[in-house]
């Protein structure tokens, strides 16, 4: 899903801005911004992203540690799915 982009709404969208974009602004500067502002909400809109999160893990988790939490998640996955999901 993440790599999925509405391209053809992206392309409408800056066809529809680059006009404002391109006559609006009497510096540089102003420009700039605009151009800033017109991709930012482009990316918002059009590009699916994911908000990652940290790690709820603590750092002192070694290697064993992690294979018993992956094998208790197993487990209950398991236990809720229960049999049919077996077969």
């Amino acid at each position: 899903m993440y790599h999925k982009t509405d391209v053809s709404g992206l392309q409408n969208l800056l066809w529809d801005k680059f006009g404002i974009w391109a006559s609006n602004g009497n510096c540089v500067e102003e420009i700039r911004n605009n151009f800033k502002e017109i991709v930012s909400k482009s990316i918002e809109r059009f590009i699916s992203h994911k908000i990652l999160r940290k790690n709820p893990d603590p750092e002192y988790h070694n290697k064993e540690v992690k294979q018993l939490k992956l094998t208790v998640r197993k487990s209950y996955n398991r236990r809720k799915l229960g049999e049919h999901h077996l077969e």
